[in-house]
């Protein structure tokens, strides 16, 4: 019984370790840690400025979240644009083509 519980608490505390590294919150979760175990008197001496650097931790966390949020979305768009274009290159050809009076369109691809 001990042994699951031991096992079910490691694969819990992995879990939790990977969503922090996930949500880029390791340099938080190492200062919440860190600085109130090994510097406590100047923790306890100074804590609003040490809640203050944590809470400057935390906004740089956001802001990476926000800043990876916006690449993605424009990347989004730009997949979408570039399809687009091409979807409309193509319909020009056709068009083209029909005006012509050709059966088919030949494409040629290029990388």
């Amino acid at each position: 019984m001990l042994h699951i519980v031991l096992w079910a608490g490691i694969s819990l505390l992995a879990i939790l370790f990977r969503l922090v590294k996930v949500l880029r919150l390791s340099g938080p979760l190492l200062y919440a840690l860190l600085v109130p175990t090994l510097f406590r008197q100047w923790y306890l001496a100074h804590t609003l400025l040490a809640d203050g650097i944590l809470f400057a931790l935390l906004i740089l966390a956001v802001v990476s979240w926000v800043v990876s949020l916006a690449k993605w979305i424009r990347a989004i768009i730009s997949y979408k644009r570039e399809n687009s274009d091409a979807i409309n290159q193509i319909r020009c050809l056709g068009r083209l083509a029909r005006e012509q009076g050709a059966d088919y369109i030949d494409i040629v691809l290029k990388n």
